[in-house]
């Protein structure tokens, strides 16, 4: 009856640390998204406290204190397309998702670097991601208006809409130059 126990906790403890996943590094991201622009430049740029209790308030989760966005410019140095990564709590975890835009504000990318997400892996298929694409960064991201819901990772979508929505708000206040 003891060894029962102690196997059963073993199985316990080993499942819980396999649900988080690194899927790609900040640095692959960025040459899969950026990779073609002759000129990159990073700045980092911290979020007032007055913008991230507003901004909280609207997205009805965290924000963070600060931001780094990823431009790649033209040769002229003109910023053609802008990337952040946004931390954003999931229903199982953290996940960190890259968010990239057209200088003209639409979305041109969505995928993730970090995923904890054991129930919701249907949000993990380019089919839910793809919808983002090409979408307004004024737009609120709105799971079963904008975006479609996902049968049985009905918070993993939520999850994955806000951390758009929150990359929109840092596009638009310090990305849009």
């Amino acid at each position: 009856m003891r060894m029962r126990w102690i196997i059963v906790i073993g199985i316990f403890f080993s499942f819980e640390g396999a649900q988080s996943e690194t899927l790609k590094t900040l640095k692959s991201f960025l040459t899969e998204q950026l990779g073609a622009y002759k000129k990159l430049t990073r700045e980092s740029v911290k979020i007032p406290k007055d913008l991230q209790v507003e901004w909280s308030k609207e997205l009805k989760t965290s924000v963070p204190n600060q931001a780094v966005l990823y431009f790649g410019k033209s040769p002229s140095g003109e910023t053609q397309k802008s990337c952040t990564v946004v931390p954003q709590e999931g229903k199982e975890g953290p996940m960190d998702v890259g968010v990239c835009f057209s200088s003209k504000g639409s979305v041109t990318a969505v995928d993730y670097l970090v995923f904890n997400e054991e129930r919701g892996q249907k949000v993990r298929e380019s089919g839910f991601l793809k919808q983002f694409i090409g979408k307004s960064s004024k737009n609120k991201y709105k799971i079963g208006e904008d975006i479609d819901v996902v049968t049985g990772a009905t918070h993993s979508a939520e999850a994955v809409a806000d951390a758009v929505h929150k990359a929109s708000l840092i596009f638009n206040k310090y990305g849009s130059k």
